[in-house]
């Protein structure tokens, strides 16, 4: 059982003199888990499940957004080792937690991967293929959704040293963008401008790693 309480005091994000952007917010959480093989010995893995609660002071901050959160967080992380001979494993994970959030009270989040660890090599050569999906919902604004996919190998040179090589492909498609209309003045001319945020974007990343252990 693991209880948790996070205050969150966004008073460095101001929007002119001392007024503050964002609300105050108090998280609780509280969740109990359960850890071993499970209906046998191929599976093992963790499993949480409690309860959060996210509340806002609406009076501490200039934004209007006056959501407060309570409900149900969970975590299940579960591995499979289809052959006990070898080191092949499918595993999975999936998270839906509060998270804080850059422009609003909080953000809802949904993270769930699949992964499978396979060796070429055994004890050399590691290969592995990642799906992840991770939808962020803002408590008043854009939601989100990340979806990744990644290949990878890892080389074993000695006991204490890896070295890995991994390809990443993310897309994220943004939804409920927010909309600022701003103005100013001129002389005798008033210039009106509307800016329309968008969060739709693909990467392609490729990293190269070695790790020393001690």
């Amino acid at each position: 059982m693991r209880g948790d309480l996070d205050r969150f005091r966004p008073n460095d994000r101001a929007v002119g003199g001392d007024t503050q952007a964002l609300n105050d917010g108090d998280r609780k959480r509280l969740v109990l888990g359960l850890e071993g093989a499970f209906l046998s010995k191929k599976v093992a893995g963790r499993i949480e499940a409690g309860y959060r609660s996210w509340d806002v002071d609406p009076d501490s901050g200039a934004s209007g957004d006056r959501t407060q959160k309570h409900g149900a967080v969970g975590r299940v992380e579960l591995a499979y080792q289809p052959w006990a001979e070898r080191k092949t494993r499918i595993q999975l994970a999936y998270e839906r937690t509060s998270e804080a959030s850059a422009i609003a009270n909080f953000n809802d989040v949904h993270r769930g991967t699949v992964s499978l660890l396979h060796p070429l090599v055994p004890r050399t050569v590691d290969a592995d293929l990642t799906l992840g999906f991770t939808r962020t919902d803002a408590s008043e604004g854009p939601r989100s959704r990340l979806f990744d996919l990644g290949v990878g190998v890892v080389y074993h040179p000695f006991d204490q040293v890896d070295v890995s090589l991994r390809y990443l492909y993310r897309y994220n498609d943004s939804r409920d963008e927010l909309v600022i209309e701003s103005s100013f003045a001129r002389g005798a001319r008033e210039f009106v401008f509307i800016s329309h945020s968008d969060g739709d974007f693909f990467q392609n990343v490729v990293e190269l790693g070695v790790d020393i252990r001690f």
